[in-house]
């Protein structure tokens, strides 16, 4: 009787997780606030915990989660491609450095990083899913262990001065009050998993593209979901299920936050959509540009570009 109970509990907990139509989020009131760029931090936290406390109030043994994309949400700029601004390089990405250090049997040295790159971006053009796949077949035979030890180094080093204040602001607001983060990357799980120590958070789940790993080394078998578009949406309900079952707990994703509206828009309407117990959750799009008609008035709108270390 009480597994049958138990069950019951999980069952639930996952369907209020699941989206729902909400006639007020389709209305759309979502605020933009790309005019006054890096004061998003204080209004979207406090909405956050908001809808916290009103959940908090009808399930009491709830588990809250914000779920954020990595590079460009982040970080700026990307830890695959690096960051390029008026032409010159700010810094490179994981890919390149990767090749400079012989960790590609494809591609060898300065010529080999330029040869891979004008592929990358022909099969980008093509189909971006197939080019951020492609990055991860080019290392097929290198160990996994060099490739977590160089973006280790290089997060540690580097790429940890460029994440934004905003972000580094909300994330760390939530994380004092208990709401666990979830980032669903498109870069490589090897690469972002070794972002874990440097963020203001205790213990994310990161996830990344996968690829199979036999004896240390790197193959060239893709594993799903592919954390692309629709695979982040995939990936996020697997987390959600993953957690309630382990937990015996009910998952509420209170917010999410993106950079694109192709490879974040799809998980970030599955957010915006959600009918909650209480409160309204939120989806939040950062530098996104133009809005295409399906996402209008659907996510929070901001500006950002300060970074650095707070």
């Amino acid at each position: 009787m009480e597994k049958h109970l138990l069950l019951i509990f999980l069952l639930m907990s996952l369907l209020a997780c699941y989206p729902k139509t909400d006639p007020a989020g389709a209305a759309g009131n979502a605020p933009n606030l790309e005019q006054q760029p890096d004061s998003h931090a204080k209004p979207i936290v406090s909405h956050i915990l908001q809808t916290r406390d009103a959940v908090r109030a009808t399930c009491p043994d709830c588990l809250f989660i914000t779920v954020w994309d990595f590079d460009g949400t982040i970080l700026k700029g990307d830890c695959t491609e690096g960051l390029t601004e008026n032409g010159q390089e700010v810094y490179p990405g994981l890919a390149k450095m990767a090749i400079l250090k012989g960790l590609s049997l494809r591609y060898k040295g300065e010529s080999g990083y330029e040869r891979f790159l004008q592929e990358y971006r022909s099969r980008e053009e093509k189909n971006p899913l197939d080019a951020y796949t492609f990055i991860l077949k080019i290392f097929a035979g290198a160990r996994q262990q060099d490739i977590e030890d160089l973006a280790l180094s290089e997060f540690n080093h580097r790429y940890q001065h460029y994440y934004y204040t905003s972000s580094r602001s909300i994330l760390r607001q939530l994380d004092q009050q208990g709401i666990q983060t979830v980032i669903i990357s498109a870069s490589a799980d090897l690469f972002t998993k070794m972002a874990q120590s440097t963020l203001p958070v205790k213990n994310p789940a990161i996830y990344g593209i996968r690829q199979e790993i036999r004896n240390g080394v790197l193959t060239d078998k893709i594993l799903e979901p592919v954390t692309y578009a629709e695979g982040k949406t995939e990936q996020l309900r697997n987390h959600i299920k993953k957690v309630a079952q382990a937990t015996g707990r009910p998952v509420v994703v209170l917010a999410g936050f993106g950079n694109s509206y192709h490879t974040d828009a799809p998980f970030l309407k599955f957010i915006a959509d959600q009918k909650l117990p209480a409160g309204k959750p939120i989806a939040v799009m950062i530098n996104g540009g133009s809005v295409p008609e399906e996402y209008k008035n659907l996510f929070w709108r901001v500006k950002q570009d300060r970074h650095g270390h707070t």
